[in-house]
């Protein structure tokens, strides 16, 4: 169902949050289980909104059995993350409804729209990731870019978002 093969880990600030994805976690579609001192945050990535749409209350479920079954979760917000490329306008009604319904966890779900899965997470506002690394190459494009005189935003982009999304910008 969800695309278990990410390796949050190398996303999410290992500081802050304790990522993990047992082999059960990852067969019942959670591609992260992500644990902070206030807080437990089940990610799910689908490949569209309408499997969010038709599995949430299952997902939300599954939550609520982590929180009974974890030692010290029963204090924590719990929060279901779905991911997914593109939000069709049709169906935010409905996704609105869910994201709306408090009970048990917060739902939130972020469009991806064809940035890194950082910088998709960075739409959550709590979770915090680990900043893009650059490669030797992408060093010198930046460093390149610098002598260009292009703006500070511009550098910073560069540096930390995906091509697609720079590109987008600048048209």
């Amino acid at each position: 169902m969800s695309n278990p093969d990410i390796d949050f880990s190398t996303i999410i600030d290992p500081k802050e949050w304790k990522i993990s994805l047992s082999k059960e976690e990852k067969s019942l579609g959670f591609s992260a289980i992500c644990e902070s001192v206030y807080a437990v945050a089940g990610i799910v990535v689908l490949p569209n909104i309408e499997q969010a749409v038709s599995s949430w209350t299952e997902f939300q479920g599954l939550m609520l059995n982590y929180r009974n079954q974890a030692e010290g979760n029963i204090k924590k917000d719990l929060y279901l993350i779905f991911i997914v490329p593109f939000i069709d306008a049709s169906q935010l009604a409905t996704v609105e409804a869910i994201i709306n319904d408090t009970h048990v966890c917060r739902k939130i779900c972020i469009e991806q729209k064809g940035r890194s899965f950082n910088e998709a997470l960075n739409d959550c506002g709590f979770i915090t990731t680990i900043p893009s690394v650059l490669d030797s190459s992408e060093r010198d494009l930046s460093n390149q870019a610098s002598n260009q005189g292009l703006s500070e935003e511009i550098l910073n982009d560069l540096r930390t978002r995906s091509e697609k999304t720079i590109f987008e910008k600048l048209l």
